[in-house]
């Protein structure tokens, strides 16, 4: 299954890139922007189901988005930061 990595490009966006595959290693497409580019989540292409995993950008800017994501059944993992436990949503589809 092919797996997005989609951050913000800021060191926050950075480190969490960087903490997510030393825990966890795989191949992935990286989906990122400037620091002030956040609306990050459509791009991610969606022709197949792949895992994304969406690293500290704002929720609230990319819900459409993530919302389109989950309807076509893709996997996804987001965080924002700080982590707070209100923050942090695990979804996973069949």
């Amino acid at each position: 299954m092919q797996t997005y990595d989609v951050f913000n490009g800021d060191a926050d966006g950075i480190c969490a890139l960087i903490q997510l595959r030393l825990a966890e290693p795989c191949e992935s497409t990286l989906v990122t922007g400037v620091k002030r580019d956040i609306a990050l989540a459509k791009k991610v292409p969606v022709e197949s189901p792949a895992q994304v995993n969406i690293l500290d950008i704002s929720l609230d800017k990319n819900r459409k988005a993530v919302d389109g994501l989950r309807a076509a059944r893709f996997s996804t993992w987001i965080t924002t930061f700080p982590v707070k436990a209100c923050q942090s949503t695990v979804t996973s589809l069949p």
